[in-house]
């Protein structure tokens, strides 16, 4: 029987698909990818935390306060961190766009304070 994936593993798997043929992290990215596993992992036990606290008779307010800030805290966190090691897509823009675009900027573009 295999091990289950955690959470964190399962992130950085589906980060390492992104990357086209021929390409790989660097040092640095590999150690951000480490950590980006460890806090994914990290989350999914504090959100088990959470939901046995949520199951107590005598809810403590605090500690779902508290936990639910370190939960949306650590999730921010790793949310820039993959945003980060995604690689750059740039939208396709087409040639009358960009005419547009051009003409509008060096033409001081729009209608400008007075219409509005």
């Amino acid at each position: 029987m295999t091990p289950r994936k955690t959470p964190g593993s399962r992130l950085v798997e589906s980060l390492r698909g992104l990357l086209e043929d021929g390409y790989e992290f660097d040092e640095a990215e590999e150690h951000l990818l480490s950590m980006l596993e460890a806090e994914t992992d990290r989350v999914a036990a504090l959100r088990a935390v959470l939901a046995a606290e949520l199951a107590k008779a005598e809810v403590s307010t605090r500690r779902v306060t508290e936990l639910s800030a370190e939960i949306r805290l650590l999730e921010k966190q790793v949310g820039q961190w993959a945003a980060s090691l995604r690689p750059k897509q740039t939208a396709a823009k087409s040639w009358t766009h960009q005419k547009a675009a051009n003409t509008r900027w060096r033409t001081g573009g729009g209608p400008g304070l007075a219409a509005l």
